[in-house]
């Protein structure tokens, strides 16, 4: 247990500290190249703010990964060679991401891009969602099924971690949430190699959350070449989860269905980019059209700040899993699970956009607080605030302010 933890520890701090050294130089090139995502009619900024933040997140993913092939080599006790398939599978979409960022790619070549990705890493690394584990009644599925429902599967949730990238921190909160929690199934499951890039990933992304979160002029966004290969990842997770044998193993001692597990985990941006898209189609529009109906949207329309936005979805979010949980302590069947989880995650996403788009939430007491004290207006003008973004401001800009001072 002490090397486990030794193994995905040091590496973590490592991911960490290569993120905080790099984020400026990052930042700097990017504003000095114009390589911005500019306001528009559906967009929540009022500036232009760098999209190079998942270049700085991946550099320290990169990082870590790296140095844990070192210490397992050197204590010949852990190889993370069956990672290579994800990792350049990721740094392929990165590249597409960044493509996108520049020129704006359409919708259809990026999906054919993540297709193609996707179909890589199934056949170089091995793994599919081939295993139902007895979910209404079905075991093993053949590859001629399996290939395409991991296809389906990973290009919607890459979509789905892109879509709730709205507002400063949600997909960014997410991913950590969802890093850490299958770094721990995968720590219990002894697939180390998969335990190390997830809790790497996950101190990666934490430097990078808090810029965009409380910085001013730090502040910088994880673009679609940010996204695109964490969406990804978090895909590969699901993907390991469900057909890779050690885990499928160590869940059945306990009676855990991995698929109820997945979903609960990716509850927030599956469930709403599910309600968004069956939305748009009801009122006669492309699925894939552009509108302010997210979640983030409504939150932030009725006078919620970023802050607050950010920490109700992984709420409900967290909210969800646990009652996963729940319902696996209570020693429901894997049917039962999924159906626990589905029906709290409608209720609970589904039912709360409902809710925030009613004229009787619209015009609460509470609403009418959040609008009158609007947490962007109100939450940085206060002493903690300001000294943590000057704190977190950029090394120019704060040799800037004391120069400025004397």
């Amino acid at each position: 247990m002490s090397n486990r933890l030794f193994i995905i520890l040091i590496p973590s701090i490592v991911s960490l500290l290569a993120v905080r050294w790099i984020y400026f130089w990052i930042l700097k090139v990017a504003k000095k190249k114009g390589v911005v995502d500019n306001p528009g009619t559906r967009k929540l900024h009022k500036v232009p703010i760098p999209v190079m933040g998942g270049i700085a997140v991946f550099f320290g993913t990169l990082v870590g990964v790296l140095c844990s092939a070192a210490i397992g080599a050197f204590t010949h006790t852990f190889t993370i060679s069956q990672l290579m398939p994800l990792v350049c599978a990721m740094t392929i979409l990165q590249f597409i991401g960044l493509l996108d960022d520049l020129t704006d790619l359409t919708p259809i070549s990026r999906m054919i891009w993540e297709i193609l990705v996707v179909c890589f890493l199934i056949y170089s690394s091995g793994c599919a969602m081939d295993d139902f584990a007895g979910l209404w009644s079905i075991g093993r599925l053949s590859w001629w099924v399996a290939v395409p429902l991991t296809v389906f599967a990973s290009v919607g949730i890459i979509n789905a971690i892109n879509m709730v990238d709205g507002v400063n921190g949600l997909a960014s909160s997410l991913c950590i949430m969802s890093c850490l929690i299958f770094g721990v199934k995968f720590m219990r499951a002894d697939c180390l190699a998969d335990s190390v890039i997830a809790f790497c990933v996950a101190s990666s992304i934490l430097p990078f959350v808090i810029h965009n979160l409380f910085g001013q002029s730090s502040r910088m966004f994880l673009g679609d070449a940010g996204t695109m290969p964490f969406g990804l990842l978090v895909s590969y997770f699901v993907t390991r989860t469900i057909g890779d044998s050690c885990v499928a193993e160590h869940a059945a001692l306990y009676g855990q269905s991995m698929i109820s597990f997945s979903l609960a985990v990716l509850s927030l941006p599956v469930f709403d980019a599910l309600r968004v898209m069956l939305m748009r189609i009801i009122n006669g529009n492309s699925p894939f059209t552009a509108d302010k109906t997210h979640l983030h949207h409504l939150f932030i329309a009725l006078g919620f700040g970023h802050l607050s936005t950010t920490l109700c979805e992984v709420v409900l979010n967290l909210l969800i899993i646990s009652s996963w949980y729940t319902s696996l302590c209570l020693g429901a069947s894997v049917d039962v699970q999924f159906y626990v989880v589905a029906g709290t995650s409608l209720l609970l996403i589904w039912g709360t956009g409902f809710l925030l788009q009613t004229e009787w939430v619209a015009g609460s007491r509470l609403v009418r607080w959040l609008q009158k004290h609007h947490e962007e207006s109100s939450d940085f003008r206060t002493n903690f605030y300001t000294k943590l973004a000057d704190l977190l401001d950029a090394p120019e800009v704060r040799k800037s302010a004391r120069d400025s001072a004397k």
